[in-house]
Protein backbone atom coordinates (compact mmCIF):
# COMPACT_ATOMS: atom_id res chain seq x y z
CA UNK A 1 0.00 0.00 0.00
CA UNK A 2 2.88 2.33 0.78
CA UNK A 3 4.39 1.78 -2.64
CA UNK A 4 1.03 2.35 -4.30
CA UNK A 5 0.64 5.66 -2.47
CA UNK A 6 4.15 6.73 -3.54
CA UNK A 7 3.38 5.80 -7.15
CA UNK A 8 0.13 7.80 -7.10
CA UNK A 9 1.77 10.89 -5.59
CA UNK A 10 4.77 10.78 -7.93
CA UNK A 11 2.64 10.08 -11.03
CA UNK A 12 4.40 6.73 -11.44
CA UNK A 13 3.01 3.50 -12.78
CA UNK A 14 0.39 2.67 -10.15
CA UNK A 15 -0.58 -0.52 -11.93
CA UNK A 16 0.69 -3.14 -9.47
CA UNK A 17 3.09 -4.65 -12.00
CA UNK A 18 6.03 -2.23 -12.20
CA UNK A 19 9.48 -2.96 -10.76
CA UNK A 20 8.76 -0.95 -7.62
CA UNK A 21 5.84 -3.27 -6.77
CA UNK A 22 8.03 -6.32 -7.29
CA UNK A 23 10.69 -4.79 -5.05
CA UNK A 24 8.04 -4.04 -2.40
CA UNK A 25 6.91 -7.66 -2.38
CA UNK A 26 10.51 -8.86 -2.09
CA UNK A 27 11.22 -6.48 0.78
CA UNK A 28 8.05 -7.50 2.57
CA UNK A 29 9.05 -11.16 2.25
CA UNK A 30 12.42 -10.37 3.84
CA UNK A 31 10.67 -8.42 6.59
CA UNK A 32 8.28 -11.29 7.36
CA UNK A 33 11.14 -13.81 7.23
CA UNK A 34 12.99 -11.74 9.85
CA UNK A 35 9.85 -11.31 11.94
CA UNK A 36 9.26 -15.09 11.75
CA UNK A 37 12.86 -15.76 12.80
CA UNK A 38 12.39 -13.48 15.81
CA UNK A 39 9.19 -15.34 16.73
CA UNK A 40 10.99 -18.68 16.34
CA UNK A 41 13.87 -17.50 18.54
CA UNK A 42 11.42 -16.40 21.23
CA UNK A 43 9.61 -19.74 20.99
CA UNK A 44 12.83 -21.72 21.32
CA UNK A 45 13.87 -19.60 24.31
CA UNK A 46 10.59 -20.60 26.00
CA UNK A 47 11.84 -24.18 25.73
CA UNK A 48 15.11 -23.04 27.40
CA UNK A 49 17.23 -24.01 24.39
CA UNK A 50 20.77 -22.58 24.39
CA UNK A 51 21.65 -19.62 22.19
CA UNK A 52 24.19 -21.72 20.29
CA UNK A 53 21.57 -24.37 19.46
CA UNK A 54 19.09 -21.67 18.45
CA UNK A 55 21.67 -20.15 16.10
CA UNK A 56 22.32 -23.53 14.47
CA UNK A 57 18.57 -24.16 14.12
CA UNK A 58 18.02 -20.74 12.54
CA UNK A 59 20.82 -21.42 10.03
CA UNK A 60 19.42 -24.86 9.21
CA UNK A 61 15.86 -23.59 8.80
CA UNK A 62 16.87 -20.50 6.82
CA UNK A 63 19.42 -22.10 4.53
CA UNK A 64 18.59 -25.80 4.60
CA UNK A 65 14.91 -25.65 3.74
CA UNK A 66 12.90 -24.15 0.92
CA UNK A 67 12.13 -21.13 3.13
CA UNK A 68 15.19 -19.40 1.68
CA UNK A 69 13.99 -20.05 -1.88
CA UNK A 70 10.46 -18.82 -1.18
CA UNK A 71 11.77 -15.71 0.59
CA UNK A 72 14.23 -14.69 -2.11
CA UNK A 73 12.86 -15.99 -5.41
CA UNK A 74 9.13 -16.62 -4.91
CA UNK A 75 8.37 -13.88 -2.41
CA UNK A 76 4.79 -13.49 -3.60
CA UNK A 77 3.96 -17.05 -2.54
CA UNK A 78 2.41 -17.54 0.89
CA UNK A 79 5.16 -19.68 2.39
CA UNK A 80 7.26 -17.02 4.12
CA UNK A 81 4.15 -15.27 5.44
CA UNK A 82 2.83 -18.58 6.76
CA UNK A 83 6.20 -19.21 8.43
CA UNK A 84 5.99 -15.88 10.23
CA UNK A 85 2.37 -16.30 11.35
CA UNK A 86 2.90 -19.90 12.50
CA UNK A 87 6.10 -19.04 14.40
CA UNK A 88 4.28 -16.36 16.35
CA UNK A 89 1.20 -18.55 16.79
CA UNK A 90 3.39 -21.26 18.34
CA UNK A 91 5.14 -18.71 20.55
CA UNK A 92 1.85 -17.41 21.94
CA UNK A 93 0.47 -20.95 22.25
CA UNK A 94 3.52 -22.01 24.30
CA UNK A 95 3.21 -18.84 26.38
CA UNK A 96 -0.45 -19.69 27.03
CA UNK A 97 0.42 -23.30 27.87
CA UNK A 98 3.04 -22.16 30.38
CA UNK A 99 1.15 -19.30 32.04
CA UNK A 100 -2.55 -19.94 31.29
CA UNK A 101 -2.96 -16.16 30.85
CA UNK A 102 -5.92 -15.02 28.78
CA UNK A 103 -3.88 -12.42 26.87
CA UNK A 104 -1.90 -15.23 25.23
CA UNK A 105 -5.07 -17.14 24.32
CA UNK A 106 -6.46 -14.00 22.69
CA UNK A 107 -3.23 -13.34 20.76
CA UNK A 108 -3.02 -16.92 19.49
CA UNK A 109 -6.68 -16.80 18.41
CA UNK A 110 -6.08 -13.72 16.29
CA UNK A 111 -2.94 -15.32 14.85
CA UNK A 112 -4.84 -18.52 14.08
CA UNK A 113 -7.30 -16.45 12.05
CA UNK A 114 -4.35 -14.89 10.22
CA UNK A 115 -2.74 -18.30 9.64
CA UNK A 116 -6.05 -19.57 8.30
CA UNK A 117 -6.56 -16.76 5.79
CA UNK A 118 -2.97 -16.96 4.56
CA UNK A 119 -3.43 -20.62 3.72
CA UNK A 120 -6.47 -22.51 5.08
CA UNK A 121 -4.69 -25.87 5.33
CA UNK A 122 -2.21 -24.27 7.75
CA UNK A 123 -5.08 -24.11 10.23
CA UNK A 124 -4.19 -27.68 11.09
CA UNK A 125 -1.49 -26.19 13.33
CA UNK A 126 -4.11 -26.29 16.12
CA UNK A 127 -3.53 -30.04 16.33
CA UNK A 128 -0.05 -29.22 17.62
CA UNK A 129 -1.40 -27.39 20.69
CA UNK A 130 -1.48 -30.40 23.05
CA UNK A 131 2.24 -30.94 22.51
CA UNK A 132 3.04 -27.50 23.92
CA UNK A 133 1.59 -28.39 27.32
CA UNK A 134 3.47 -30.42 29.93
CA UNK A 135 1.01 -33.29 29.63
CA UNK A 136 -2.24 -34.33 28.00
CA UNK A 137 -3.92 -33.82 31.37
CA UNK A 138 -2.73 -30.21 31.56
CA UNK A 139 -4.07 -29.57 28.08
CA UNK A 140 -7.50 -31.09 28.72
CA UNK A 141 -7.75 -29.35 32.11
CA UNK A 142 -7.04 -25.94 30.56
CA UNK A 143 -9.43 -26.63 27.69
CA UNK A 144 -12.21 -27.57 30.11
CA UNK A 145 -11.36 -24.52 32.21
CA UNK A 146 -11.82 -22.31 29.14
CA UNK A 147 -15.24 -23.81 28.41
CA UNK A 148 -16.39 -23.70 32.04
CA UNK A 149 -14.98 -20.61 33.73
CA UNK A 150 -13.41 -18.51 30.98
CA UNK A 151 -16.43 -18.27 28.69
CA UNK A 152 -16.03 -14.53 28.08
CA UNK A 153 -12.34 -14.96 27.21
CA UNK A 154 -13.20 -17.86 24.93
CA UNK A 155 -15.88 -15.77 23.24
CA UNK A 156 -13.41 -12.93 22.68
CA UNK A 157 -10.87 -15.43 21.33
CA UNK A 158 -13.43 -16.85 18.89
CA UNK A 159 -14.41 -13.35 17.81
CA UNK A 160 -10.77 -12.42 17.20
CA UNK A 161 -10.27 -15.60 15.17
CA UNK A 162 -13.37 -14.72 13.13
CA UNK A 163 -12.39 -11.12 12.34
CA UNK A 164 -9.59 -11.85 9.83
CA UNK A 165 -11.60 -14.70 8.33
CA UNK A 166 -14.66 -12.46 7.91
CA UNK A 167 -12.57 -9.64 6.44
CA UNK A 168 -11.08 -12.04 3.91
CA UNK A 169 -14.52 -13.34 2.93
CA UNK A 170 -15.80 -9.76 2.67
CA UNK A 171 -12.82 -8.86 0.47
CA UNK A 172 -13.51 -11.80 -1.83
CA UNK A 173 -17.18 -10.81 -2.04
CA UNK A 174 -16.36 -7.20 -2.88
CA UNK A 175 -14.06 -8.33 -5.72
CA UNK A 176 -16.05 -11.09 -7.39
CA UNK A 177 -19.55 -10.85 -5.97
CA UNK A 178 -19.46 -14.32 -4.39
CA UNK A 179 -18.85 -15.32 -0.79
CA UNK A 180 -16.46 -18.15 -1.64
CA UNK A 181 -13.80 -18.80 -4.21
CA UNK A 182 -12.06 -21.98 -5.29
CA UNK A 183 -8.36 -21.04 -5.00
CA UNK A 184 -7.18 -24.34 -6.40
Amino acid sequence: LGNHLIQKISSGDADGYSKSYQLSVSLSALFYWLLGIIGLIMLLKRFKISNFSISILILIISLGTSLNYYTVYLSSFSHVYSFCAIAWFLFFAKSWADSRKTKFLIALSLLLGLVFIIRPTNGMIVFFLPFLFNSWKDFTTELLNCFQSKKVSLGIALLLFSIPVFLQILNIHSQIGKWTINNY
